[in-house]
C-alpha cells in the first residue's frame, strides 16, 4: 500500500507557507490588484524565509526541495488566492531547466538575485 502522508519537515513547509501567506500575502494582495503593481516586496519577504527557487538545487541558490515539496507550497499559498502563487510560480518557470541544460555563463547567474 502506498502512503500519502505528509513527512514532518512537510508538514513544518507547509505550516511555513500557511503563516507567510496569512501574515505577508492576503493583507495586501486586494491592495496590489487594485494598483496593477507587482508586489515586490512581498516577493523580496518570501525568498528571505525560503520560499522561492523551491527545486532549485542548492549549490545554484535556490532551496533544493523536490516536486512534491513544491507541490505543498504551492497549494497553501494559491488556496487563500491565486494571484501571490501565480506570480512565485512563474518566477521559478524558466529557472528549474537550467542547472540542467544551461551552460556555465547561465548557471553562474541561478538562481538570480530577489526582486530588484
Amino acid at each position: 500500500m502506498i502512503a500519502f502522508d505528509l513527512t514532518d519537515e512537510q508538514k513544518q513547509l507547509r505550516e511555513t507557507a500557511r503563516d507567510f501567506t496569512a501574515k505577508e500575502i492576503i493583507p495586501v494582495a486586494g491592495r496590489y490588484d487594485e494598483a496593477e503593481e507587482f508586489p515586490t516586496e512581498v516577493l523580496r519577504k518570501a525568498w528571505d524565509v525560503g520560499l522561492m527557487n523551491l527545486e532549485i538545487p542548492v549549490e545554484y541558490g535556490g532551496v533544493g526541495l523536490g516536486v512534491l515539496d513544491a507541490v505543498v507550497v504551492m497549494e497553501e499559498i494559491n488556496f487563500r488566492g491565486s494571484g501571490g502563487g501565480t506570480i512565485m510560480t512563474a518566477h521559478g518557470l524558466a529557472s528549474p531547466p537550467l542547472p540542467i541544460a544551461g551552460t556555465a555563463k547561465q548557471q553562474q547567474h541561478l538562481p538570480g538575485a530577489p526582486c530588484t
